[in-house]
């Protein structure tokens, strides 16, 4: 094709439409998920006060973290956010540049399918996977996170990696490391299959003692520097370990733990749901499929279910891998097909039915697990309802310099003020408001003796009970019906 003709191609057109409609359509669902509260103060609260505070002059810190946002994280990729951000203030903006970026990745591993299948056909229905593919909806509507975007980047490095476009390889791979520091694990993975399985040493070893450089400073250097520890890490690996090199140790030494862990009947679906969009080609490239090891392990060690449920952002260093070893898989498979002299003649007749299939398969996959699929369970996230109206008002008669302590939904709507918390912070607000209709991370008895604690304190009022809202105010005092003004407003 000529160099500026692409668009006389109906190939490029037709994945240019596929780009397009993933970058409105899920830009859109991201915006009215929002709108409807479907955000949370994890993560899209935290990340839309961090850049807010950034743009501030208060650097990248927030309240629902316990350090600044590089003890907990380093993302050196908000740099370039913090200036957007400052000037379309606002989580529309995250949600747009996601879905946008997120959607691009179709434009990789079309050109890797192409030019390893030799066939734009193929490059299309690989690139229609890939956006049909539930998990990646998942990320791209799961609030905001720079580790998503490091699923485009990684698919631009390994095609400009096949390109023998080394500068550019190295740039993609530099974007990559910014968007997460675990990103490091990913690359270092990947820098030993060129090594050792692609034989291209000089590259290889570039990008492993980069990995380990950045590994080691952000580990090591930036987490600690900021107040943050060498490993951020929760309850979710108790079982092997309280740090990271317990965890490492212990997954090794203990490999009847380490089974047993693993091959749950929920985690062994996931794998199955992973895997099956793609016809399970990443199998056939298993050195490729290698790569994902240190994300892979993430989940599958861990005991909290949302990291393997694949519907949150935990798949994202996942994603692009898998779908590159099912291109490399589906060109080891047609290499060896094509060696057998009764199957050569038809290779490409094979070839057309394994994409019909792989098309058939994602359309399925989509159909049955997508977030905005016929069987979507997230259906009424997207729904703006009277509820949602009056919290907006609410919201909007509060001063916006005054301190508020609220619930976890409503944390991302009041998150562009330097003191807004949540309750599990330990700080107090001139404004406490509480949504009994989205207690959590409390059950419904919990959040109820937390509106009780601050019924019984003297120096708290009740100033509103509103379709399951309700608000208090430091300094005013209750009358002495506050409680049926509760019981009426939907509290019991």
């Amino acid at each position: 094709m000529k160099k500026g003709k692409w668009y006389k191609d109906w190939h490029n057109i037709l994945l240019v439409v596929l780009i397009v409609a993933y970058f409105i359509i899920f830009s859109c669902y991201s915006i009215q998920r929002y709108n409807a509260y479907g955000a949370g103060a994890y993560d899209m609260g935290a990340y839309m006060q961090v850049l807010w505070n950034a743009g501030h002059g208060n650097g990248l810190v927030s309240n629902i973290e316990f350090t600044h946002h590089f003890g907990e994280y380093f993302e050196p990729i908000l740099f370039v956010f913090v200036p957007l951000y400052k000037l379309f203030e606002g989580p529309f903006l995250l949600f747009i540049l996601q879905s946008g970026l997120i959607a691009l990745g179709a434009i990789p591993l079309y050109l890797l399918a192409v030019m390893k299948l030799k066939n734009k056909i193929a490059g299309l229905v690989f690139a229609a996977a890939y956006l049909l593919y539930p998990s990646l909806q998942y990320v791209t509507l799961f609030d905001f996170h720079p580790v998503a975007l490091a699923i485009p980047f990684l698919l631009f490095m390994v095609y400009f990696l096949e390109k023998k476009n080394y500068k550019l390889y190295f740039v993609f791979m530099l974007l990559s490391l910014s968007c997460r520091d675990d990103v490091a694990l990913v690359v270092l993975f990947f820098s030993l299959y060129l090594i050792f399985v692609r034989k291209m040493r000089t590259i290889g070893v570039a990008t492993l003692v980069i990995s380990i450089i950045w590994f080691v400073i952000a580990f090591s250097v930036i987490r600690p520097a900021f107040g943050g520890t060498v490993v951020t890490l929760d309850d979710r690996y108790e079982t092997f370990g309280t740090t990271f090199g317990e965890i490492v140790y212990s997954a090794i030494t203990k490999p009847g733990l380490t089974f047993s862990t693993i091959f749950t009947a929920e985690k062994i679906r996931y794998m199955l749901n992973l895997l099956s969009p793609a016809m399970f080609l990443p199998l056939l490239s298993p050195a490729v499929l290698l790569v994902t090891v240190p994300s892979l392990m993430q989940n599958l060690l861990s005991s909290k279910v949302h990291t393997f449920s694949s519907q949150f952002h935990y798949d994202s260093l996942i994603i692009p891998f898998l779908f590159i070893a099912a291109v490399y898989g589906l060109h080891n498979l047609m290499l060896f097909l094509s060696k057998k002299k009764e199957l050569k003649k038809n290779i490409k007749t094979i070839l057309a039915i394994i994409l019909v299939a792989l098309l058939l398969k994602s359309v399925l996959a989509f159909y049955v697990s997508s977030p905005i699929g016929p069987n979507a369970s997230l259906k009424n996230k997207f729904i703006v309802t009277e509820h949602h109206r009056i919290g907006n008002e609410i919201l909007e008669d509060i001063p916006e310099d005054a301190s508020i302590l609220t619930t976890t939904s409503i944390m991302p709507h009041v998150a562009h003020r330097k003191d807004a918390f949540i309750f599990n912070r330990g700080a107090e607000g001139q404004y406490v408001l509480f949504d009994i209709t989205k207690p959590f991370p409390y059950s419904d008895e919990q959040l109820k003796q937390k509106i009780i604690s601050y019924v019984r304190q003297d120096d708290y009022g009740v100033v509103l009970v509103r379709d399951g809202y309700v608000m208090f105010r430091k300094g005013v005092a209750d009358d002495d019906n506050v409680l049926d003004k509760l019981n009426k407003g939907g509290f019991s």
